[in-house]
């Protein structure tokens, strides 16, 4: 319920504000709370700079936790090694 997902938003003298809700279908509900628990478990990954929160992220991503677990390691390395001079935090 707290989550917003590309929604137009009205802007006027009052600040900036959701324009409308929709409520998702629940098949496409529960894909959208997993991409958004996914992108939660990133930004949580991202602050804290933890290897094993990167891994987190990637398991419950619905696409990406779809990867034998071996390869998501290896793929989570690479992606930590590729990125370090901006993510300096995982160092």
């Amino acid at each position: 319920d707290s989550v917003v997902v590309e929604s137009i938003c009205i802007v006027d003298g009052a600040g900036m504000r959701g324009r409308d809700a929709a409520v998702l279908p629940p098949g496409l509900a529960e894909q959208v709370r997993r991409v958004s628990a996914a992108q939660e478990l990133t930004v949580e990954a991202a602050v804290s700079g933890d290897r094993d929160a990167v891994l987190g992220a990637m398991m419950a991503d619905p696409l990406a936790g779809r990867t034998d677990f071996h390869e998501l390691e290896r793929m989570t390395d690479e992606l930590l090694a590729a990125t370090a001079e901006w993510l300096p935090q995982f160092a």
